[in-house]
């Protein structure tokens, strides 16, 4: 985990640390262990992701949790951080696309990944909600 002299810009990456003070080894867990565990109740109804460019891999920890919770999802959407992480944005919604409908809460008249991403790369961050599709 490297750390930044700006208490909001720590990450799993070092190229996502731009003023670096220190690094160190963290352990983890997914999202679904905590969740098969019941350490987070019987239901998620929310999950809020802000992972300094690796929320593709919170993503990848939580498909049982996504599936059978269907929670509302508000992520930060940062290409450049994506990226250095091994993702992008395209692909970070694509995980969400099949259960979930999207809307930018900086510009809540855009719904399409498309008008999202270019908004995102334009701003070079945004957040966006994801709401399950009904069903």
């Amino acid at each position: 985990f490297h750390i930044d002299s700006e208490a909001w810009a720590n990450s799993l990456c070092s190229d996502n640390v731009g003023n670096p003070v220190n690094h160190l080894e963290v352990e983890t867990i997914s999202l679904d262990e905590l969740y098969e565990s019941e350490a987070l109740g019987d239901r998620v109804h929310l999950l809020k992701i802000d992972a300094q460019g690796a929320e593709a891999l919170v993503l990848e920890g939580a498909k049982k949790l996504l599936s059978s919770c269907r929670p509302i999802v508000f992520l930060e959407l940062e290409p450049d951080r994506l990226r250095n992480m091994g993702s992008g944005p395209q692909e970070l919604l694509a995980r969400l696309e099949a259960t979930h409908r999207f809307q930018a809460i900086e510009a809540p008249q855009l719904s399409s990944i498309d008008d999202i991403i270019s908004l995102a790369e334009k701003d070079l961050v945004i957040n966006v909600v994801a709401i399950p599709h009904a069903g």
